[in-house]
């Protein structure tokens, strides 16, 4: 084949070619997208859990109505409100 000259099986294999390497990166954002949902859940379990812990403090039961959830509240979005505000998921 003569170079800049394109027959229509060379089409052919270029966009089988082609369509391969946007499968790649499609699956691998697909991949990523899934594995970031699964690390966001995790958290939220782990930061859940450690908010029970420290409200409840060892008794059975919360006192409701405390201190900590707004300032863990006031600290969190002072962390990560611009990030979460520019993440498009």
């Amino acid at each position: 084949m003569e170079k800049g000259i394109f027959t229509m099986q060379d089409m052919k294999n270029g966009d089988n070619f082609f369509g391969h390497v946007v499968q790649l990166f499609r699956d691998a954002k697909r991949k990523m997208s899934m594995a970031v949902n699964m690390a966001m859940v995790y958290s939220y379990y782990e930061a859940g859990r450690l908010i029970i812990d420290e409200e409840q403090n060892g008794s059975e039961r919360a006192a409701y109505g405390k201190y900590i959830l707004q300032e863990l509240s006031r600290r969190l979005t002072a962390e990560f409100c611009s990030d979460l505000l520019m993440w498009d998921g």
